[in-house]
């Protein structure tokens, strides 16, 4: 039970990381490790069947594609302007929101 808590948290952390990151790279890093994460939760689960196919078709694929992509077009989006400092303040209200929502009924 430990171990699977710990990957939910981790989960969220790393889900958390996507959200708020403001390079690039560093989110989809952040995506890649949050579907690894998801598929040790699911290989807990005994569903690894599930884990595998999504092991190779988000972070084999879909992830490979987006690195390849920023990495082509050379985004540059390390500048915090004001509209995404008010974005960041605002994903970050409804996340808060949404874990109270999520663990609300846990305690």
């Amino acid at each position: 039970m430990f171990i699977f808590k710990f990957f939910v948290w981790v989960v969220l952390f790393f889900a958390a990381l996507v959200i708020f990151s403001t390079n690039a790279l560093y989110s989809i890093l952040s995506l890649a490790f949050t579907v690894l994460s998801t598929c040790a939760i699911l290989f807990l689960l005994e569903v690894e069947f599930l884990s595998f196919i999504l092991i190779l078709l988000y972070t084999g694929a879909i992830t490979v594609l987006f690195l390849f992509v920023v990495m082509m077009v050379r985004l540059n989006v390390d500048k915090a302007t004001e509209f995404n400092i008010m974005l960041s303040f605002s994903n970050g209200i409804l996340f808060i929101l949404f874990l109270f929502k999520c663990f609300h009924f846990s305690f």
